[in-house]
């Protein structure tokens, strides 16, 4: 038996500005928290941030642009979703347009 249960990880959101900016998106396109977070950890390992030994990702000036955070600080995948959230509309696309 399936399910076609989506999840909040899965529900489209409108991506704020500086988040479609830094993922090279247009404005006002919807995405998932899912490829959110995909593209984020993709962009991290291109560009050697995570330590493989402690799992901390050391900031460069992109991600201090995006997050708001000092150059050089250190983070992890879970603090990078607290700040992914301040970075998108909170209604889903799908409630958004609903709205209106």
């Amino acid at each position: 038996m399936t399910t076609n249960m989506s999840t909040v990880f899965d529900t489209p959101r409108v991506l704020k500005d500086p988040l479609a900016d830094f993922l090279n998106v247009p404005i006002g396109t919807t995405m998932s928290y899912r490829n959110i977070t995909l593209i984020i950890k993709r962009y991290i390992e291109n560009n050697n941030l995570i330590d493989r030994i402690t799992h901390r990702i050391t900031t460069d000036n992109r991600l201090c642009n995006l997050f708001g955070i000092q150059p050089g600080e250190t983070t992890t995948y879970r603090n990078i979703m607290h700040y992914v959230f301040d970075l998108v509309e909170k209604r889903s696309a799908v409630a958004a347009a609903a709205a209106n």
